[in-house]
């Protein structure tokens, strides 16, 4: 699993020729990257050892020092390598 952090820079270009248009399209794609910025994957409930992971016990929320939303998709179907407490951060090491 590459847990290689990127950086996104929009770039806004407005005027006459090219309309407002353009402005609010990069304004919409900010904030639904911001949605998933500054986020990790967490445990929704706790989570035993060897119980598979789906979206009833995995969700996204603050902080974003854990995994990046980026790999929910990924993640899910694999098992848990030991009990994981409700609102813990979920961790590479924890999963196979």
């Amino acid at each position: 699993m590459n847990m290689k952090r990127k950086k996104i820079f929009i770039r806004v270009d407005s005027g006459v020729e090219i309309g407002a248009g353009h402005a609010m399209r990069c304004l919409s794609l900010a904030q639904a990257l911001k949605k998933i910025a500054r986020r990790s994957i967490i445990a929704l409930i706790d989570i035993e050892q060897n119980e598979i992971l789906n979206k009833n016990n995995i969700g996204i929320r603050r902080p974003g020092t854990g995994l990046p939303p980026v790999m929910f998709e990924e993640i899910l179907g694999k098992k848990s390598t030991n009990k994981i407490l409700k609102g813990q951060l979920l961790k590479l090491e924890g999963i196979r």
